[in-house]
């Protein structure tokens, strides 16, 4: 995984799958460069047991180009997905609009219908937070304080984490968000490839 919120997020669409899957590690350090470095590795593991890589496409041109950046001539094993958030793994928190405006208690017409197309789905989701959400806690834990070179507040991980656990629902945010939508499509055929049910 990229980073913690990642990690939340893939276990969550896990947890939601009809299929029964049983996680045995969970590989992340700081970033994408760990993945990066080591994706070639993990194909090769792959053909012992399946692994799943969830990156963020961030400003690449395009997930497919990412793929064949990160593995070069190698053949994808069939047990081995790398799957990508178009843009961060914040527009996959954000396609399931009406729980996250719910849960920030505000009008679900403050996210877009498709948030892949946003550039930088942090930044949009803060701002939205920072204009909109007037619960001062949320705004404390999610927001960096002023003047900060941090780019979100230091709840953000911990707060969007018990979100996504309690309230995200992977069945509503396919709906709002193609990549999300292919990624669990991918997660369920190496399940059923795997006769997980």
């Amino acid at each position: 995984m990229e980073d913690d919120l990642s990690e939340i997020v893939l276990r969550k669409i896990l947890e939601q799958s009809e299929f029964q899957f049983s996680i045995m590690n969970c590989l992340k350090q700081n970033g994408s460069g760990f993945l990066r470095k080591n994706a070639v590795k993990f194909n090769t593991a792959a053909q012992s047991i399946p692994f799943i890589v969830l990156t963020d496409l961030d400003q690449k041109q395009c997930p497919v180009l990412l793929i064949k950046e990160w593995l070069g001539e190698t053949k994808r094993h069939r047990n081995f997905l790398l799957r990508i958030a178009v843009h961060e793994i914040e527009s996959w928190v954000m396609a399931d609009r009406s729980a996250l405006a719910k849960f920030l208690q505000i009008s679900d017409d403050n996210f877009l219908q498709n948030p892949d197309d946003i550039g930088d789905p942090k930044r949009f989701l803060l701002n939205v937070v920072s204009k909109k959400c007037r619960k001062r806690s949320l705004k404390e834990a999610l927001l960096p304080l002023p003047g900060s070179t941090a780019t979100q507040g230091r709840g953000y991980n911990l707060v969007l984490g018990d979100f996504i656990r309690n309230s995200w629902r992977t069945s509503y945010a396919v709906e709002s968000s193609p990549s999300l939508r292919r990624a669990t499509a991918a997660i369920n055929q190496l399940a059923d490839l795997n006769q997980l049910k």
